[in-house]
């Protein structure tokens, strides 16, 4: 999409790259802000849902840097958006048309996120076909939580939306779902702690990796009340949330998941819930006490406290803000950042000095290899490979690309060694066959 807008608008890519994403969040804030709405019909709650949502760590980790999956939270915010009103107006075609757009490109938007979602979805409609065979069985209204009526706007979408995945990731795209579906088989569950253990970090760390579950907490109030509101929208959401919230679990014990995906999808919709719990106390829960005023207060300080920790403190740190501080693990990611402009000379060297068509061989540790080669060293993608899985010995138009930094195993250690070195700047090296 990038090299699109540049071309058509005629765009400096360096420019789209320094605006591209922060123009991306403002747009996702504002697709957070309309399905708080929908939901609530409440202005403050859609601006503090906003807020929660596009400030989450793993939402801003994945919409800061040049990653589609953030791209993908933007269209699916927008699809929610249109199926929730799709919902409230029955047998509205400009809804249904605007639900076949976004599907389309939610599809093609990011491999994990349309085949995660499209089960997801599936999911909510058998949830939703299950609620409704047991209310119509449930003779007691006091068993009867949820009044869900059967929508077919959401069956008819999550078919399509199934039937178009699946089709793209088996006939155009089809090495994702292989090596996914492999991995889910094959590999451990995280087994990640939820909790951080006080000592193990330091404190503004441990305050930080933890805040997360105030956030649960908020949400989950409000998903509960879900059964004496018994609105549409918030059923249909905090399905969703439910769903994702089981799915991550299962990830973290049981099998294989990409759990810090489904975490991303999850602070997408937990926003809407937290903010409808903070206007809950001050305007039904704690009604009672009759101090309006002093309730708003402390609610604006406690919600504003929660925003900056998790927006300053929820992505790279401490890297960019103590960056004396040395590598630790416990830290989000890690604080080893690199060096931008060396990959930048590194993609410049291969442009001007490498042979006519090269092979470029990066390690599998890529860092921002692949990246700088591919843009400044203006070097196709098919001929940008893992050299594991290469035999380079074979052609002498071949570089090897690397990171010092990455860890490499013995066997390609001897092998890097048969070949010369030709360009080194403290962090990224060139070896030529």
């Amino acid at each position: 999409m990038t090299e699109l807008l540049s071309q058509i608008g005629g765009i400096d890519h360096m420019w789209l790259f320094n605006y591209q994403q922060p123009i991306f969040g403002m747009i996702f804030f504002l697709g957070v802000y309309l399905l708080a709405y929908s939901v609530s019909q409440n202005y403050g709650v859609s601006l503090i849902s906003g807020l929660i949502s596009s400030l989450s760590s793993h939402v801003i980790f994945y919409q800061s840097e040049y990653h589609p999956q953030g791209y993908a939270f933007i269209i699916l915010v927008f699809l929610l958006v249109v199926l929730s009103r799709s919902w409230e107006l029955k047998n509205k075609m400009e809804y249904r048309i605007l639900a076949i757009i976004f599907i389309i490109a939610f599809t093609t938007s990011h491999y994990f996120s349309s085949l995660f979602i499209s089960f997801i979805l599936i999911s909510l409609s058998c949830t939703l076909l299950f609620i409704l065979i047991a209310n119509r069985n449930l003779s007691s209204p006091q068993l009867n939580i949820f009044g869900v009526e059967w929508t077919s706007e959401i069956f008819f979408s999550s078919i399509l939306l199934l039937i178009i995945v699946l089709s793209y990731h088996f006939y155009v795209f089809s090495g994702h779902i292989n090596d996914y579906i492999h991995i889910i088989f094959s590999a451990n569950p995280y087994n990640a702690p939820l909790v951080s253990v006080e000592g193990s970090v330091p404190f503004p760390t441990y305050i930080i990796q933890n805040i997360r579950f105030i956030v649960l907490i908020l949400g989950f109030g409000s998903i509960c009340y879900t059964m004496k509101t018994k609105t549409h929208e918030e059923i249909l959401f905090s399905i969703i949330c439910t769903l994702l919230i089981a799915l991550g679990i299962i990830g973290n014990t049981l099998i294989f998941l990409e759990v810090g995906r489904i975490v991303a999808f999850y602070e997408t919709l937990i926003g809407v819930f937290a903010a409808l719990t903070l206007f809950r106390l001050r305007d039904i829960w704690l009604k009672s006490l009759n101090k309006r005023t002093t309730i708003t207060v402390l609610l604006c300080i406690f919600t504003a406290g929660i925003i900056t920790l998790t927006f300053f403190g929820g992505n790279y740190i401490p890297a960019y803000y103590f960056k004396s501080l040395g590598q630790n693990d416990y830290y989000w990611c890690e604080n080893n950042l690199p060096d931008m402009q060396k990959y930048e000379a590194v993609g410049k060297w291969i442009a001007g000095f490498s042979p006519a068509k090269p092979i470029i061989l990066i390690d599998t540790t890529r860092y921002f290899i692949h990246s700088a080669i591919f843009f400044w060293g203006e070097t196709p993608l098919d001929r940008i490979i893992v050299f594991e899985r290469y035999p380079y010995d074979q052609d002498n138009n071949t570089l090897i690309t690397f990171n010092i930094k990455g860890n490499r195993k013995g066997d390609k250690e001897r092998q890097i060694e048969k070949t010369s070195r030709v360009y080194f700047n403290g962090e990224a090296v060139i070896h030529s066959v």
